[in-house]
């Protein structure tokens, strides 16, 4: 049932307007529900691709450019499974709470940008050096990498990447 049927249905329950064909109320109706049913098709295609595991590629961009993420081009089963990763990782990224914010807690958040990392704090020069063992380049620059993973650690730190 469209909206024009809807609104048709409650207005005849009240018996005060005339909804003959060619009134004019049927018509501002029909006008109105014109763009309504426009309206809900948009709304229901924006909540579809509102969640990660269903979302298609026109939304999976949207997402990629919110988690500051390269843009994956093309199509094909290699582009599937990027965007697969992809999803993984922004779950991954979701994930993080208030009180993660201890070693393992930036650990589990650099994962969520593809990197497995192991993190050393050095005291005596204020830096904390973070060695990459395994990286799926969603962060393809070494600034976007840095600025990255600054992102996740304390202000005062200094980075030193290895």
């Amino acid at each position: 049932m469209n909206s024009y049927d809807r609104i048709i249905r409650i207005l005849n329950s009240l018996s005060i307007y005339n909804l003959d064909n060619g009134s004019l109320i049927q018509a501002e109706i029909k006008s109105y529900c014109y763009v309504l049913d426009k309206v809900f098709k948009e709304l229901e295609y924006i909540l579809y691709g509102m969640f990660l595991d269903s979302v298609d590629s026109k939304y999976f961009s949207k997402f990629e450019k919110l988690f500051s993420m390269t843009v994956t081009k093309g199509i094909g089963e290699e582009h599937d499974k990027i965007a697969r990763e992809k999803v993984e990782m922004m779950k991954k990224r979701l994930d993080i709470k208030n009180d993660d914010f201890n070693l393992e807690g930036i650990k589990k958040a650099l994962s969520s940008g593809g990197m497995e990392v192991e993190i050393t704090e050095n005291f005596s020069n204020k830096t904390v050096d973070i060695k990459i063992l395994e990286d799926k380049n969603i962060y393809v620059e070494r600034e976007e990498k840095e600025a990255f993973i600054k992102s996740f650690l304390p202000v005062h730190c200094k980075l030193n990447l290895i």
